[in-house]
């Protein structure tokens, strides 16, 4: 037998289990390409600049951030990892989006339950198995084949969980991934900058103690490069170098994305406070947690976050802190790395999310943004549920309490995994085909018929001016036209309407164009433009509705 072919007959189970628990994730994606998913509005502009990696011009910064508010100037997410991540689908159409997108998700479930069941055996697998379409249940369903940068994010970060779990217990050849993972959530999100960081200080701490707890080999033993740490370790830097060089070119030749963060941060004047925090952690943790609700809109995330939670959801929460501070403390004393680990991580998620919360500015309507900075609270919560219940199983022997796992019959011991899968596959089925369609698929069908449009009124456009409606409407099109035309080999233009999220490459100037697509909303469209196409956005759709025109004019 190959060595793949007996890599996944030791691991048929957990990829078996991971594949079940993907249910959600499937499913979603089916629906959103069966309803001609169409990217728009900043999923537009996200196609585009991932369209631009592979160009004389790639991106070296993120997506446009609300923080640009505060200092009234563009302001965008530290790096373009995700426009990397996307930028081979971006060619390949609007439909490899969402399913590449669906790849990665279902890859990272699967990772996810594969370390899961390395931590804590079949029993936290699928614990692991069961919880995360649990999970997926209280987010949108669009996230797990969104393109938007907050969606992409929390099963990644599942992974980044486990991964930093496993770094801190000594496997260090996990370390690059978990490198890997940092560097793509900080750049993707500025809310993953304190949880990410945290837990890559706790895993390389668990690392570097683990090493020296181990006795040092004879000093007639042959080398092993097998349990070598340096090759790993000067994996992990060049992966930071090739991860951050872009932003840093940014820094020292162009905007300086990285100082205008920083200035933005230090800037921002008032914001939601202690009280807030701690009634983030109150409710991802507390009876009943964020990660087994349903999803709500962001105006009740913070409406949740400014009023105090209830006494039983403030206990339960105690409760849980107090059996993770146990954990540090007999993980410590007793020399566990494991346990001492989980716990460490499982209370740095606790106090990013809080001081991520309090430190929300309330100014510029940004106190409204907690309705997808705080998505990772899902799979935080999920975790520390996780590991909390393992933590309570490896102590209670402490206790004088022994579970009774070895007392089952045998027929039953031989019997349990197969029960365990056929309710992971039951509940993640059953979450995947009850969670409710894209709430944007309003706009799917109407801007993918404007697309074919262009593409029939412009076989041979080399370059065109977009200039859209300076509304909330016209701007959600403008970035999908732009897309579109990239993707029939022409050079958008825009005006300063739309080149904000887009980046200066694309202002017009006093550049040439073959022709102008004029983009209104409930109005007709100029004197001497030819309508090309008009669509009516109907609800579900989140903008108003109405009747897009899309008229051609000519150029200059």
């Amino acid at each position: 037998m190959t060595t793949s072919g007996r890599w996944l007959r030791a691991r048929w189970l957990p990829l078996v289990a991971g594949l079940l628990a993907a249910a959600p994730v499937i499913v979603s994606t089916v629906r959103a390409v069966a309803d001609s998913w169409t990217p728009y509005g900043d999923r537009a502009v996200i196609a585009a600049r991932s369209f631009d990696v592979l160009s004389t011009h790639p991106p070296l910064v993120g997506q446009y951030t609300q923080w640009s508010q505060i200092l009234g100037r563009p302001i965008f997410s530290p790096g373009p990892m995700l426009y990397w991540l996307l930028a081979i689908p971006a060619h390949l159409g609007s439909t490899a989006l969402p399913i590449w997108m669906a790849v990665v998700n279902v890859l990272c479930i699967l990772v996810t339950v594969l370390l899961a069941r390395r931590r804590g055996g079949d029993v936290l697998m699928f614990a692991t198995a069961i919880a995360i379409p649990l999970m997926c249940r209280s987010l949108l369903s669009e996230t797990f084949h969104d393109i938007w940068n907050p969606s992409t994010t929390p099963l990644p970060f599942t992974v980044l969980c486990f991964a930093a779990w496993s770094v801190a217990c000594g496997e260090y050849r996990l370390l690059p991934l978990t490198v890997l993972l940092v560097s793509f959530l900080i750049q993707t999100h500025l809310t993953f900058l304190a949880p990410s960081l945290g837990l890559l200080v706790v895993a390389v701490i668990g690392l570097v103690l683990v090493r020296r707890s181990r006795p040092a080999p004879p000093s007639d033993a042959a080398p092993s490069d097998g349990g070598s740490l340096r090759p790993w370790v000067w994996a992990s830097g060049v992966i930071v170098v090739l991860c951050w060089i872009a932003p840093l070119v940014n820094q020292l030749f162009e905007s300086g994305n990285l100082r205008l963060i920083a200035k933005a941060v230090l800037t921002a004047r008032g914001s939601l406070g202690l009280n807030a925090g701690w009634h983030s952690i109150v409710n991802a943790l507390g009876v009943a947690p964020w990660w087994l609700r349903h999803p709500i809109s962001d105006p009740r995330r913070l409406v949740e976050v400014v009023t105090a939670p209830g006494w039983g959801a403030q206990v339960s929460c105690v409760i849980l802190l107090l059996v993770l501070i146990g954990g540090l403390v007999a993980g410590l004393v007793r020399r566990q790395a494991a346990t001492a680990s989980v716990a460490a991580i499982a209370l740095v998620l606790a106090l990013a999310m809080g001081a991520g919360t309090a430190s929300t500015p309330t100014s510029h309507l940004l106190a409204l943004t907690v309705g997808y900075t705080l998505w990772w609270a899902a799979p935080a919560g999920m975790f520390v549920w996780l590991t909390a219940g393992w933590l309570v199983v490896r102590l209670a022997p402490t206790f004088g309490f022994r579970p009774g796992f070895g007392s089952r019959p045998a027929g039953l011991a031989r019997r349990w995994p197969a029960v365990a899968l056929a309710l992971t596959a039951l509940l993640a089925l059953l979450i995947g085909f009850r969670q409710p369609l894209d709430s944007d698929r309003g706009e799917y069908k109407p801007f993918a018929s404007v697309a074919r449009s262009l593409a029939r009124a412009l076989p041979h456009s080399d370059t065109a001016l977009v200039s859209a409606d300076p509304t909330l409407q016209g701007l959600e099109l403008g970035y999908t036209v732009v897309y579109a035309l990239q993707r029939q080999g022409a050079t958008p233009l825009v005006g300063p309407d739309l080149a904000g999220y887009l980046g200066s490459h694309y202002v017009v100037g006093d550049r040439h164009y073959n022709d102008r697509i004029e983009l209104v909303f409930n109005h007709p469209p100029p004197s001497g433009f030819r309508v090309i196409a008009r669509v009516r956005v109907r609800p579900p759709s989140p903008v108003s509705v109405g009747v897009f025109t899309v008229a051609l004019g000519p150029g200059r």
